[in-house]
C-alpha cells in the first residue's frame, strides 16, 4: 500500500513544474492552495484561457480549475460576462452527464482580477479523439453515447439553459464509456422569455 508521501509526490512534483513556468502560475497556485486545492498541470486552454487539473487533499479529490487568463482576450468583457455566466448556468444543472460546479473566485494580479471555477475533474478523452482512435464505432456505442448527450441536453433544457456549442471536442468519454457534456461559456439562460447574456 502507498504511503501518503508516495501518493502526493506526483502533485507534488507537478507544482514544482508550475512554479517554473510563470510569476502568474504561482499566484494561481498560493491562492488556491489558500482554498484548498494544490495546483497540478495545465490540462487544456481555450478561447478564454487555461484549464488546469488540481487535488483538493480535505476530501481526496482531484478537480479541474478554469481561468479566465487569456492573453489575447483578458480585456474582452464580453468574453469574461461569459466566462462568470458559466459558473451560474452549470450551478443549475445536477446531472451525471454535465460537470458539476464546486466553487469559483479571482485570483489578485497586478491591473486586474482573474476569474476561475473549480469544477468536476472529467477523465478520459474527447468524443474527437475516441472516435479518431476507434473508428468505425458500433452501432450500440454511437446510440450509447448519443443517449447520454440528449439526455444532458434534455435536462438543461428543461432548465431552461441552451449549451450552444456541442461538438465532439466539448464531449468527454471516460475510458468506461461515460459520457460528459462540457463548455458551456458560451451557454445562456432563458427565464420567462428573457434572454440572459
Amino acid at each position: 500500500m502507498q504511503s501518503d508521501a508516495a501518493k502526493a509526490a506526483p502533485l507534488m512534483r507537478g507544482v514544482r513544474i508550475l512554479s517554473r513556468m510563470s510569476p502568474m502560475t504561482d499566484r494561481y497556485k498560493e491562492h488556491l492552495s489558500r482554498q484548498g486545492f494544490i495546483l497540478e498541470e495545465k490540462i487544456g486552454t481555450g478561447l478564454s484561457g487555461s484549464t488546469y487539473k488540481a487535488f483538493q487533499s480535505s476530501v481526496n479529490r482531484v478537480v479541474a480549475v478554469k481561468f479566465f487568463d487569456s492573453s489575447l482576450n483578458r480585456t474582452n468583457l464580453d468574453l469574461k460576462k461569459r466566462f462568470l455566466r458559466e459558473s451560474k448556468l452549470l450551478a443549475r444543472l445536477q446531472h451525471p452527464s454535465i460537470p458539476y460546479v464546486l466553487t469559483n473566485g479571482s485570483v489578485k494580479n497586478d491591473s486586474d482580477d482573474i476569474p476561475y471555477i473549480v469544477l468536476e475533474y472529467i477523465g478520459g478523452e474527447t468524443l474527437t479523439d475516441y472516435l479518431n482512435s476507434r473508428s468505425p464505432v458500433s452501432l450500440e456505442i454511437a446510440l450509447n453515447i448519443s443517449m447520454q448527450i440528449l439526455g444532458a441536453l434534455s435536462f438543461a433544457h428543461n432548465k431552461s439553459v441552451i449549451h450552444r456549442d456541442v461538438k465532439p471536442s466539448n464531449i468527454m468519454v471516460s475510458p468506461s464509456g461515460h459520457c460528459s457534456l462540457i463548455d458551456f461559456s458560451i451557454g445562456f439562460q432563458i427565464d420567462s422569455d428573457v434572454e440572459t447574456s
